[in-house]
């Protein structure tokens, strides 16, 4: 599957007709096996400089889903004559694709999710020296424990450091938040200070939860946003499917830029804490809020695409200003958003940045793979 974005063709699912073509990388004297993650899995060999990801296989939470991907495994190293010396892994502890990697008797490595991401990018483009990536999605495994997937990450070669990302906010549920968009959005406003702008049955009940930290998990999710956004326009209460509020809230904005409608200019606020910067989106809630009733829905949804990317740019100038470096890749199923990653490569280009998003693989996770495997090839002796 691919479409065209920025004027060129993005795959969003590598299967048939792709599999099992390379993407070329240096050659270096060792053979990797890369596990990917657990969501909309895909795993990578590395070989004398061609790096070979797999078919999509799905969730491996499913039985038959982790048996084929382990069949396929075995199938494509024996294709390939490929007998891997070190495996790539995700950091989540509980990630099925990470355990198979464990079972193989090979040296494993875990590898930051979001990282991962960025680094996938900096593999098809064959980018070097110090990049700032922008890692959008739903969520990722952080090292601090917490569910990560609104970050600016500085990455040079298998190195990274977290350089920015979206204020943490207690999500209440888990796993059935990523559901739910309501209720993320009713954790937004609680946190945000905005409690008057909540149109929840269930506020109370959600405040008390937040307050004692029962059964929440704290996310810097830009995927999460989008949910909560969506419902606060009553665009979308609930995902039936995966990103479906994300999805309905991008093509409120579509038919607003072709409808030539007018945006409102909304700012998240930047603050710093210990060298990273911190994106607080309670400003834009309150813009969104004050223009409710005032212009169309389309134009306020357009005007929240907007508002993400010129806060990409800002912490863009930002940390070209802080690392030196005018290289920057975007990556996460978030940016799978064709109008948001449209405007970001524009405003980029316009700056004086050079852009570089997934052409090959996915944006989203699919894409997990290939950048483990670029890590790999540019470790040091890291393994454990």
């Amino acid at each position: 599957m691919t479409k065209i974005i920025d004027g060129a063709p993005q795959i969003t699912r590598r299967s048939r007709g792709y599999v099992p073509y390379p993407v070329l990388l240096p050659k270096r004297n060792i053979q990797l096996f890369a596990a990917g993650g657990d969501l909309k899995s895909t795993f990578c060999l590395y070989k004398n400089g061609n790096a070979v990801v797999s078919q999509h296989f799905g969730d491996l939470q499913e039985l038959t889903v982790l048996g084929e991907y382990q069949k396929s495994f075995e199938d494509l190293c024996r294709l390939l004559k490929v007998k891997p010396d070190l495996a790539l892994c995700d950091s989540h502890p509980k990630y099925y694709s990470a355990k198979f990697a464990q079972t193989l008797g090979i040296p494993a490595v875990f590898v930051q999710h979001h990282h991962a991401h960025i680094a996938s990018v900096m593999a098809e483009h064959l980018l070097t020296g110090r990049v700032i990536g922008v890692a959008f999605d739903g969520t990722g495994y952080g090292t601090d424990g917490n569910i990560w997937g609104g970050e600016f990450l500085i990455c040079e070669g298998a190195d990274y450091q977290r350089a920015a990302h979206l204020c943490n906010t207690l999500i209440l549920g888990g796993d059935s938040s990523m559901k739910d968009a309501k209720k993320t959005e009713t954790c937004f406003l609680l946190q945000s200070g905005l409690e008057s702008f909540c149109s929840d049955d269930r506020k109370e009940v959600i405040k008390a939860a937040i307050n004692q930290k029962i059964n929440t998990v704290s996310s810097s999710s830009m995927g999460r946003l989008f949910d909560a956004v969506s419902s606060f326009l009553k665009i979308g209460y609930l995902n039936r499917y995966e990103g479906e509020c994300a999805a309905l809230l991008e093509k409120e904005a579509v038919l607003s830029l072709k409808n030539e409608a007018k945006y409102e200019k909304f700012a998240f606020s930047l603050e710093e804490t210990d060298g990273i910067i911190q994106i607080n989106p309670k400003p834009v809630f309150q813009a969104l809020s004050a223009c409710s009733g005032k212009i169309s829905v389309g134009s306020l949804a357009l005007s929240f695409h907007y508002a993400v990317a010129d806060m990409i740019l800002e912490v863009c100038e930002r940390l070209k200003n802080n690392y030196h470096t005018n290289l920057v890749a975007l990556s996460g199923g978030v940016f799978q958003n064709t109008v948001l990653t449209e405007r970001v490569m524009k405003l980029l280009k316009e700056n004086g940045f050079q852009g570089y998003i997934n052409r090959a693989v996915p944006p989203n996770d699919g894409s997990i793979s290939l950048g483990q495997a670029f890590i790999g090839l540019n470790l040091r002796g890291e393994t454990v």
